[in-house]
């Protein structure tokens, strides 16, 4: 008997696939790819769910281009900004909050700001626009005051809106 002839049980795999029909292989490097693809989708959704569950739930973040903090008169702080909606649907604005915190980090000031467009209070934004907010209404934690905030934060949310003009759910 010749040594170089596979018996099929030696666990060759060059042999094992030979013998293999075009479909089988075809059908084995698909289902291999589903499988693959299966994996990534799911481990995806796992790291990008956060950002899923908010468009789900039809909030959306606003960006903040910019902002300019100063103090009026009375030595209270003024916070003036941009937004924009860089999504491909109206945004409904729900609100901008700025916050303000201490040296330790603690949030101890909270103010809301409106936002307009020119002169005209709005709160809706089109795909792409952009909108200015403004706020000088501040609420302080007990014990403190305008003196205490040590830097500010932004946070701008909305619900996207469909062509019809209803929140997205």
């Amino acid at each position: 008997m010749s040594s170089d002839v596979d018996d099929g049980k030696t666990g060759r795999s060059g042999g094992w696939w030979s013998r293999r029909s075009t479909f089988t292989k075809a059908t084995l490097i698909i289902i291999s790819l589903l499988i693959v693809g299966f994996l990534s989708f799911v481990l995806g959704h796992i790291n990008g769910s956060s950002a899923v569950d908010e468009v789900i739930e039809s909030k959306a973040q606003v960006e903040v281009l910019n902002y300019t903090v100063f103090s009026d008169y009375t030595g209270d702080y003024v916070v003036k900004g941009e937004i924009q909606n860089r999504y491909s649907s109206a945004m409904h604005i729900d609100y901008v909050w700025v916050k303000g915190f201490n040296s330790d980090g603690d949030l101890i000031a909270i103010g809301m700001a409106p936002v307009f467009r020119g002169s005209s209070l709005i709160n809706t934004l089109g795909p792409g626009e952009r909108a200015y907010f403004e706020t000088t209404d501040w609420s302080f934690d007990e014990g403190y005051g305008p003196e205490d905030v040590v830097f500010f934060g932004i946070t701008a949310r909305g619900n996207l809106l469909t062509p019809s003009g209803k929140f997205c759910t």
